[in-house]
């Protein structure tokens, strides 16, 4: 247990900035299952709006991984590590749209797997 005074107050600023960090970092990961929410809803039945959808939901991920890196939460590297596997995925979907063609089914559903995978550990 802390004694003086001055460390008191910086465990309160600790717990503080913890549970800040925390909020951050849950909100992340948050938009980051809605945009696999999105993705699957586009897999089972795709249309434009449902595209727009999970490219919204793409922006709001990477707005949010953004403002995390500024505030020095999630690290840089990362972020752009993230943002990178993300964008290949909306590639994928614009192709798709512009070509305007049924998705190959069984190359999406291992790419969605993989990209699960990595970001259920975010």
């Amino acid at each position: 247990m802390a004694n003086k005074k001055s460390s008191i107050k910086r465990i309160d600023v600790i717990k503080r900035n913890t549970l800040r960090n925390q909020q951050y970092y849950s909100n992340v990961k948050t938009f980051i299952k809605k945009y696999f929410l999105s993705l699957e809803n586009y897999k089972n039945t795709p249309n434009k709006s449902n595209l727009e959808l999970a490219l919204k939901n793409l922006s709001f991920v990477e707005s949010k991984m953004d403002k995390a890196t500024k505030v020095n939460i999630l690290s840089k590297n990362m972020v752009a590590r993230k943002k990178s596997s993300l964008s290949f995925i909306k590639k994928y979907f614009l192709s798709l749209e512009k070509y305007k063609n049924i998705p190959n089914t069984s190359n999406l559903e291992i790419a969605l797997k993989n990209l699960f995978l990595i970001y259920r550990k975010v």
